[in-house]
C-alpha cells in the first residue's frame, strides 16, 4: 500500500466496522495463496468488490464476506493517525481517486521501458 504505509515501518489499526464496505475504504483480506492483503476498495457490485493496491496496476477481486476488516488509523513514528485528517483526504483527491489513470500511466511507462 506505499505510497500511504510504509511496509516494515508503519502499523495499521483494523477493525470489523459491522457495516459493508465502501469505495474508498482500505480492507484486509486473505488471498487464495493464504497471503493477508491490505488493498483499497475502488468499485462495489452485488457484494463483490474490486480492491487495488495505491501503487499496484492489477486489482483483486474478492467477495464482500471475504474482508476480514477495514483499516481506521495508521501508527507512523509512534504517533497515530486518524483516516479523517486533511493531509490524507487531499491524498485520497489527487492520488487515490484518480486510480484509472495512475493504471494507463504506469502501462505506458511500462510498455516504454521495454521497447527502450
Amino acid at each position: 500500500m506505499l505510497p500511504l504505509i510504509r511496509e516494515h515501518k508503519d502499523l495499521v489499526i483494523v477493525k470489523r466496522l459491522g457495516r459493508a464496505p465502501e469505495v474508498l475504504d482500505i480492507v484486509l483480506f486473505r488471498s487464495a495463496s493464504g497471503k493477508y492483503i491490505l488493498h483499497r476498495v475502488i468499485k462495489m457490485n452485488d457484494g463483490k468488490c474490486v480492491t487495488l493496491g495505491d501503487n499496484s496496476i492489477i486489482p483483486e477481486y474478492i467477495n464482500e464476506d471475504e474482508i476480514l476488516g477495514t483499516m481506521t488509523g495508521l501508527v507512523r513514528d509512534g504517533k497515530e493517525y486518524d483516516l479523517n485528517n486533511l493531509p490524507y483526504k487531499l491524498y485520497l483527491m489527487f492520488w487515490i481517486r484518480p486510480w484509472w489513470l495512475r493504471i494507463k500511466t504506469k502501462r505506458l511507462v511500462n510498455a516504454i521501458k521495454r521497447i527502450i
